[in-house]
């Protein structure tokens, strides 16, 4: 039963941000946030979050999943599976993949966050080089598609030489 683990619900949350995550927050009944624990990451401040709404906390695209994470603890075996959560910051969205877990049947809720810009970053680096790939292909075959339709259209002679060695490539 981890309804024991209640009391010291602060305490616990700063212990796994700094072992198991990047942040921690314990949530009362309510939803509202009694404390955060930050685990070292570089995520913008968020000691102003205590006293809020974790929902209000959310980008307006993420509270349907915030709230259905923290239903979730609250309702099920008392443990809620993970959901990336966006949080508006200073330079833009914070994505942050939370888990959640409830302290016994009437106890708060604690939230564990990892970081997920790091992640975010390569996706979207993957993503530009995928979509060059695709232009530098559809490139390469308008190329291709208009030197075959020189030798289907041309009533002359065409020779295509290489210009460095002068070799004759196609007549």
């Amino acid at each position: 039963d981890l309804e024991a683990l209640s009391a010291h619900a602060p305490a616990l949350a700063s212990v796994v941000a700094q072992v198991a995550s990047d942040v921690a927050l314990v949530i009362d009944g309510d939803g509202v946030i009694c404390s955060v624990a930050d685990g070292g990451a570089a995520i913008a401040p968020l000691a102003h979050w205590v006293g809020r709404r974790w929902i209000d906390t959310a980008s307006p695209d993420s509270q349907r999943k915030l709230q259905s994470l923290l239903e979730e603890a609250r309702t099920g075996a008392g443990a809620a599976r993970r959901r990336e959560i966006n949080h508006p910051g200073p330079g833009g969205d914070i994505p942050l993949a939370w888990s959640a877990i409830r302290l016994g049947e009437q106890g708060p809720v604690v939230a564990l966050g990892r970081d997920l810009r790091a992640v975010v970053a390569i996706q979207q680096r993957f993503l530009a080089a995928q979509q060059d790939l695709e232009r530098d292909y559809w490139r390469r075959r308008e190329a291709e598609n208009r030197y075959q339709r020189l030798f289907q259209v041309a009533s002359d002679a065409v020779l295509v030489l290489d210009a460095a060695t002068r070799e004759l490539i196609e007549c």
